[in-house]
């Protein structure tokens, strides 16, 4: 009884919160939903090795301060024990293409591909024969991490970004040298023991992933951290974060499709620089008419090859200019027939956006050139250094590869041809010549004759290779 013979009050507990009518629900659920979600959601394409090395080679130069060559990224071989992939020594990362990776041996000898790998790769193989579970590796001097570990600093996992590495990243606090021997890559491979990232004080870092993916990402994430580490050291000592926690958050942000995903991302940040920016650098840098015209057409190329949902590797602008610019300049303007071959670079980029080739941009504008190169050939008897036909089809391929990223998936169908060489005459019958002192435009029976000649060069060299 209460007070004065009363009944006192029942004290009821407060209700559960509830949001949209849904009771407190444990993070499990929420945990195991994401993951599925993910998997259904989340799509990754397919690449081959090389390509995806060469992406992370872009995307870790993206992230990072120019290093000049210091620095190796490496996967396992299909071949066996002892064989890895490596970037050609001499590159930097920012212009690295699928065709720039060599496979070397067990002793540092390239066996597939040219050029040497770096000679600091030689540690690489020490960690992979101790560690069956690792498949590609990075090593960097990045600038936050060499702030840190010129500090002989270890990492203090102090913020959710860096939990990736709670428990998982080892301190090498004795610098042996450059790592070009065996001996360094005995001392860093006890040092790493099982973890998936390490600290080497005096030197760098080193990240060794399950996947070029993975290794790639750790690497982008330890440079992060370094950076938070350094910045927040300012403030006085950090302190790790809460042990269970940490585990928790770094088991999530290490899940496959979120590491996988992050590095599509990553990649489709890195590609080719904006193309109005690289128009605009060209048209003004360049005064000459004559490399206003090739502006001109390299800008074609560039707006096509950007519609490709696969990144194509950064482009120099050395390469730029001896590759694409100087052949397609001198040889249109040298032999004359500049309007027909600015109307097939036209026609290629209409080709690639009008009929939505996108993934086959790079086949679609690369054979165009082909066409235009032959269409010489078949005119005036004579290639001009070139040596015919396929080596004007190979050339074109070369360029596919080698400067769009990628292989074409399809060579263009005889409808196709048809389809530009038809939108070139249209076009090349009311364009101006591009320079002061610009070749006689040709009569319409000639370039009726060119165009003809053209369809049948190209048509027939198809049919007789249409397996290669």
């Amino acid at each position: 009884m209460g007070p004065a013979g009363t009944t006192p009050t029942a004290i009821n507990p407060a209700p559960a919160p509830k949001l949209n009518g849904h009771p407190l629900r444990p993070k499990e659920y929420f945990d195991k939903r994401a993951t599925q979600e993910m998997e259904q959601h989340l799509r990754i394409p397919e690449r081959t090795l090389q390509e995806t090395l060469a992406c992370a080679c872009r995307v870790i130069a993206s992230k990072q301060e120019d290093a000049g060559l210091a620095g190796q990224i490496s996967a396992r071989s299909d071949r066996g024990e002892g064989f890895y992939w490596t970037l050609r020594f001499g590159l930097g990362w920012d212009e690295a293409t699928p065709d720039d990776f060599i496979e070397v041996d067990g002793d540092l000898n390239t066996i597939t591909g040219t050029g040497m790998p770096n000679p600091a790769t030689r540690f690489h193989l020490w960690v992979y024969a101790a560690r069956p579970d690792v498949n590609s590796i990075v090593h960097v001097h990045s600038p936050w991490t060499q702030a840190l570990v010129a500090a002989q600093q270890p990492l203090v996992v102090a913020q959710m970004d860096m939990t990736p590495f709670y428990g998982d990243c080892a301190f090498l606090a004795k610098w042996p040298g450059v790592p070009i021997a065996d001996h360094e890559g005995v001392i860093i491979t006890e040092a790493l023991g099982d973890k998936r990232s390490i600290l080497l004080a005096h030197h760098g870092m080193l990240t060794a992933g399950k996947s070029v993916q993975d290794a790639a990402y750790l690497c982008v994430y330890l440079e992060r951290a370094a950076r938070i580490q350094v910045r927040a050291a300012a403030f006085g000592p950090l302190k790790e974060v809460d042990g269970e926690l940490a585990a928790e958050a770094g088991t999530y942000l290490r899940q496959d499709r979120i590491v996988l995903a992050t590095f599509e991302y990553w990649s489709c940040k890195s590609k080719i620089p904006p193309t109005f920016r690289i128009i605009v650098y060209y048209v003004f840098k360049e005064v000459s008419a004559t490399m206003r015209f090739a502006t001109i057409v390299l800008s074609m190329l560039i707006v096509a090859a950007s519609s490709m949902p696969m990144p194509p590797p950064e482009l120099s602008r050395r390469r730029f200019g001896s590759v694409l610019v100087g052949p397609i300049a001198e040889e249109a303007i040298k032999t004359g027939v500049a309007i027909g071959g600015k109307s097939v670079a036209e026609a290629a980029a209409n080709t690639a956006i009008t009929h939505g080739v996108l993934r086959a941009a790079a086949a679609t504008v690369a054979y165009p050139f082909a066409v235009y190169r032959i269409g010489k050939a078949a005119k005036e008897g004579a290639f001009d250094g070139f040596g015919g036909e396929k080596t004007a089809i190979g050339e074109a391929w070369k360029v596919t590869k080698h400067y769009l990223g990628l292989a074409p998936p399809r060579r263009p169908s005889l409808e196709d041809i048809d389809k530009l060489v038809e939108h070139s005459r249209s076009s090349a019958s009311g364009l101006v010549g591009p320079t002061t002192k610009s070749p006689e435009k040709p009569s319409k029976a000639s370039l009726e004759k060119w165009v003809l000649s053209c369809k049948a060069s190209l048509g027939s060299f198809l049919q007789r290779n249409n397996e290669r």
